[in-house]
């Protein structure tokens, strides 16, 4: 089970979802300090031991998560639509102008 959330994880930071934060310089100083004082981390703050960064966790919903997934295919498809009528719209265009050379000559 770990072994597919690892991959749902990675899959998810792929497609830019983000699983987790980055946090910001004043908060790692914070974070550090409280490290130092032998006082525990907020329940939404994750320390990475390999690099010593430290990322908030994005506790997403099955819903919400299910919502910016749409939203971003969403983004996406519109992304090719406007593509597809760009190179559509230049291919009209080429058209026209062979077709005038043709017939003025």
């Amino acid at each position: 089970m770990s072994n597919l959330n690892e991959t749902f994880k990675k899959l998810l930071a792929d497609l830019g979802v983000g699983v987790e934060a980055p946090c910001t310089p004043e908060e790692i100083e914070e974070f550090i300090r409280r490290i130092d004082a032998g006082e525990p981390l907020p329940e939404d703050v994750a320390e990475d031991k390999g690099t010593g960064a430290f990322y908030h966790k994005n506790n997403f919903s099955d819903d919400e998560l299910r919502m910016l997934l749409q939203l971003q295919q969403t983004k996406y498809l519109r992304t090719l639509k406007d593509c597809a009528v760009f190179f559509t719209a230049l291919e009209v265009i080429s058209l026209c102008i062979t077709f005038f050379v043709f017939v003025i000559h």
